[in-house]
């Protein structure tokens, strides 16, 4: 048996250790098979058994298994085996043995082969039954204990399935949109991209003299280490300092006898509390960018294998599906960490003497400031440009005979601005009017409200018409585009779980299900929605419906799941993560989607009457006041807000607003004025 290479081993990331028998999502993130098993059926309990597919731990991405009429429990093993994640030398252990086929049926029974094709681990009458197989009868089958050494020579080859369309073959490249693509995709949504390439031309041409990020890849790890050798030394230090504060207070309180003696007490009650908040921050920093450091390692050690093995073809195809499953880790990493504090500097003010001991309520008091430190700030901002170097590649100048170099520049440039990004400073930045659509020029004789809207993958604006029955569409400029009847006086729109499903309820029980393709809108289907629906958002596959008295929760083909009670009428909910935010009378509440419970609430006198309601990328909440005719901007836990927009240009009842999810922009509309819309931008170098 051919000896295995010794290197870093694979990690898991959801356990952080070995990668045993691991499983690929359809994100291309890898697990361990037993933790990914664990993780489904716990994602699976707490959330909705009705669900059809699950979050990936690290991304967010809904994943659903390739048949969901299976158990739950079962719903792990329909996810490949990365083959490239076992070529070490200490995966074939007993954990790995075991039948795959076997596992399907509940049933544990020690592995004999492995197969190449599907791959699955095989038990001795499960190859058997492989070989009598007309489709399997030539698949290539190994020895399950030569495995390791077996896959080394046999291929470093990668999975070049296109996740989107199973069995379909990732053969072409699209420049427009820097997408791996079938020829499904292409047909779909690429059909009017004029820089589409095969990816043999594609990868020798991007590949040819250029390096493979090694540098990149280093980096990165690098500057996680940083942060977390950081957040180590900040742990100590806070132990250290918190023993010390503690020694010295209990000395002082020693002295004071009986009294001293409770007071001591309460002190270290309150000190443990806020030591150990501080301590909880770090520990949630931590883990998130573990977890992130070891998916840097293995796309790194990826990388570093592949270019010894494997050929241009397969190394550009797995460089672009590493930077994409990085990318979305290392979005939600940061969406989680960049408010949490890694730097405390505590402060204790004692009492210089004792003299009216008796009155004390508290031995001390503990002032605590919180920041983030330049480290860890310049440490982001430098994962951040590897990711805008990763993003710039392949170059389009390899491929000017057939496009524009321009077409492609500006396609890349595009992507590399607003796929990473800082963060949105809608706390200091002025806001100016940057255009406006007058009702006349909308061509209707009925008076114009549009309700609610939401934009396009395309960044066109999508807005519903109320007493006029329609829907209408703007460009990326606002300029009228085309228009779509409605059966019914449409309230809301939002966005499906694909870039062309769109849901629009409308103000008779109803909600409808349209695609949009090419600019055109086709019905798919309706069904009934709650009493008084008047906005809605969707989450995943679950819906958000905004009535007179609840918020409701329901499948995105009507199924009720769970309502949450409240006050006011006109809701228009907005969903982030795993809560919704929507008004209670003049109050915005933040409640939690999996038990209805008050997570935060907002109030300010200067808000009356919210009716429209929409998030930024940073999930900050915009809130527009029909009664105050103004508009707030409160932050994700509700904190604080500010009101960014005491008057609008010409409306005077602002009714609803849209937010741009990729700019510095927000659309605000009317209730029946001659002004039917308004689009403010952000100007963030331009405080007020």
């Amino acid at each position: 048996m051919a000896e295995v290479e010794p290197g870093p081993e694979y990690k898991c990331l959801l356990c952080l250790n070995q990668c045993k028998r691991p499983r690929k999502l359809t994100c291309h993130h890898t697990f361990c098979y037993t933790c990914l098993k664990e993780y489904i059926i716990n994602e699976h309990v707490t959330t909705d058994e009705n669900r059809l597919y699950f979050p990936c731990p690290v991304c967010d991405a809904p994943i659903a298994p390739s048949d969901t009429t299976q158990p739950v429990n079962t719903w792990a093993l329909s996810f490949p085996i990365n083959r490239l994640f076992i070529g070490s030398t200490s995966a074939t252990s007993s954990d790995d043995k075991v039948c795959d086929a076997c596992c399907r049926e509940n049933e544990a029974n020690p592995a004999e082969v492995f197969c190449f094709d599907c791959p699955d681990f095989l038990c001795k009458q499960c190859r058997i039954a492989h070989k009598k197989n007309r489709t399997s009868t030539k698949h290539v089958l190994v020895s399950a204990t030569e495995v390791c050494s077996a896959i080394d020579l046999h291929d470093l080859s990668i999975n070049g399935l296109c996740s989107n369309h199973d069995e379909k073959i990732i053969d072409v490249f699209c420049l427009d949109h820097k997408s791996l693509c079938c020829g499904v995709c292409v047909s779909l949504h690429h059909r009017h991209c004029n820089n589409i390439k095969s990816i043999k031309e594609v990868s020798s041409k991007a590949m040819a003299g250029k390096p493979h990020h090694e540098g990149e890849w280093g980096k990165i790890a690098e500057e996680l280490s940083k942060m977390l050798n950081e957040d180590e030394s900040e742990m100590v230090n806070l132990a250290s300092e918190e023993k010390e504060i503690s020694d010295k207070i209990s000395q002082a309180v020693q002295r004071a006898k009986n009294k001293l003696d409770e007071l001591n007490g309460l002190f270290q009650s309150d000190l443990r509390q806020k030591f150990n908040h501080c301590k909880q921050y770090l520990s949630i920093r931590q883990k998130h960018i573990k977890t992130f450091q070891a998916n840097a390692d293995n796309c790194r050690v990826l990388m570093s294998r592949l270019e010894k093995r494997g050929d241009l073809h397969n190394i550009f195809i797995a460089r672009e599906q590493i930077k994409q499953q990085l990318l979305a880790h290392f979005q939600r990493v940061d969406h989680h960490t960049w408010r949490l504090p890694n730097s405390f500097e505590v402060t204790v003010n004692m009492p210089t003497v004792f003299d009216n001991m008796m009155e004390l309520t508290s031995a001390a008091d503990i002032n605590m400031t919180s920041k983030t430190s330049q480290v860890s700030l310049d440490s982001r901002k430098c994962v951040n440009n590897m990711f805008e170097i990763l993003l710039s590649t392949p170059s389009a100048s390899s491929f000017a005979c057939t496009v524009s170099g321009s077409d492609v520049e500006g396609s890349l440039h595009h992507l590399s601005v607003e796929l990473i990004q800082e963060k949105l400073e809608v706390w200091k930045g002025s806001v100016s009017l940057m255009a406006t659509v007058k009702s006349a020029s909308l061509g209707q004789t009925e008076e114009i409200c549009l309700s609610g809207g939401v934009f396009t993958d395309k960044g066109e604006l999508i807005v519903t018409d109320f007493y006029n029955k329609r829907l209408i569409m703007f460009n990326d400029k606002y300029s009228y585009l085309d228009e779509h009847a409605v059966d019914g006086n449409p309230t809301d729109i939002a966005l499906g779980h694909s870039d062309q499903d769109l849901f629009v309820a409308v103000v008779d029980n109803k909600i409808f299900r349209f695609t949009l393709r090419d600019g055109q809108l086709s019905t798919v289907n309706s069904f009934k929605s709650p009493m008084q629906t008047w906005g809605i958002t969707v989450h995943g596959q679950n819906m958000c419906a905004g009535t007179d008295r609840s918020v409701d929760v329901m499948s995105v083909n009507g199924d009720m799941i769970r309502s949450f009670k409240k006050m006011g009428s006109f809701t228009y909910p907005t969903v982030s993560q795993a809560a919704v935010y929507h008004k209670d009378i003049d109050d915005i509440v933040c409640t939690q989607l999996e038990d209805g419970k008050e997570i935060a609430r907002y109030r300010d006198p200067c808000l009356r009457e919210p009716r429209g309601m929409g998030q930024d990328r940073d999930g900050n909440i915009y809130v527009c006041g029909l009664g105050s005719g103004n508009i707030f901007v409160l932050s994700p836990d509700l904190s604080r807000g500010r009101e960014i927009l005491p008057k609008l240009s010409d409306i005077t009842k602002a009714y609803g607003i849209v937010v741009h999810p990729t700019k510095l922009e927000f659309v605000v509309t009317s209730l029946k004025e001659s002004t039917s819309l308004e689009v403010y931008k952000i100007n963030e170098n331009d405080p007020m």
